[in-house]
């Protein structure tokens, strides 16, 4: 490897360079050789990373103008030789955004592109949250997640019971990586409730009518309900209450999360035991009564649902 011969890994100059200054350097070549070292120190980071052999960077750093609104945003570009079989997963993609788009001032990590040897962009399968896990290195690396995981849960489980490496086991899952929303609205007649109320009342009093002869002697009079007033008349009560009803109404909004399993398909292979016959080693099978058994136990280890169209298949054969 590069390292071993005492090169830098990367494939570039790194702050060695002003190990020996010149005199006489002008601001331009300065800052050019601050860009060459910039980039030589993160191409020998990122070649540190797990499965890269190598890496280069490329950084694009415009001059600052004086107007704010004629400002161009700096970018940069990874090219990455990875080790032969290995691949970067999501996180580390993200990690090299990261780092290089840290390291420049004014870089925002969507400025920064990664490629590999072969010229495929890694940076097209970020994105954040839902977007990145429906991309398609990000959804093929949850798939592959939740089939490592229930392999693992059932290649465990079964080893307790027919031993160490024997047993193998494939799934296959198929994900949905969809984002549905639900909205139900439900009402119930049974239960009503009051909504607004007015209540309106109205009081009328009647004068009293005059009685008697007409004339001066028919007006005088000293009863003091007369002379208080005369209230001896009819009297009204008007009263109106007006009251708005509803009906009980319930909403509710299901979201259904995004990388859910739609069903999944489990192939178990497990090893039978040996006995020996004429000095031969000859293969027995598992009785259909163990493989009922581990069945039931693959099933509930892994949440096999029959409703949800899950496939499960255990057999006995020899390694």
């Amino acid at each position: 490897s590069l390292a071993s011969r005492g090169l830098p890994e990367g494939g570039g100059v790194g702050f060695e360079i002003f190990d020996k200054q010149q005199l006489g350097q002008t601001d331009f070549l300065q800052h050019l050789n601050f860009q060459r070292a910039l980039q030589g120190e993160l191409g020998r980071t990122i070649a540190e990373l797990g499965g890269v052999e190598s890496a280069r960077v490329h950084l694009a750093i415009p001059e600052r103008s004086l107007f704010v609104s004629q400002d161009r945003r700096p970018s940069a570009s990874v090219v990455v030789r990875l080790a032969q079989g290995r691949a970067l997963s999501r996180e580390q993609i993200d990690g090299i955004v990261h780092l290089v788009a840290s390291s420049v001032q004014g870089m925002a990590p969507d400025a920064v592109t990664v490629v590999d040897e072969g010229g495929r962009m890694l940076t097209a399968e970020r994105g954040g949250d839902d977007d990145a896990l429906a991309a398609k290195g990000g959804a093929l690396e949850y798939q592959r997640g939740i089939e490592r995981t229930a392999e693992e849960r059932i290649e465990s489980l079964l080893s307790t019971v027919v031993g160490a490496g024997k047993v193998k086991a494939r799934v296959a899952a198929t994900v949905d990586f969809s984002r549905t929303e639900r909205k139900e609205e439900t009402y119930d007649p049974d239960r009503t409730a009051v909504t607004e109320s007015r209540l309106t009342r109205e009081e009328t009093n009647g004068a009293k009518v005059a009685a008697g002869a007409p004339g001066t002697a028919s007006n005088l009079t000293n009863d003091p309900a007369t002379i208080a007033g005369e209230t001896g008349g009819p009297r009204t009560e008007k009263r109106d209450e007006t009251q708005k009803f509803e009906v009980s109404k319930t909403l509710v909004t299901t979201v259904a999360p995004v990388g859910s399993v739609k069903n999944l398909s489990v192939a178990v292979l497990i090893d039978g035991t040996y006995r020996e016959e004429s000095g031969k080693r000859v293969f027995v099978p598992r009785t259909d009564d163990e493989i009922e058994k581990m069945t039931a136990l693959v099933a509930s280890a892994v949440g096999i649902s029959e409703a949800r169209g899950d496939r499960l298949e255990v057999t006995s054969a020899p390694f």
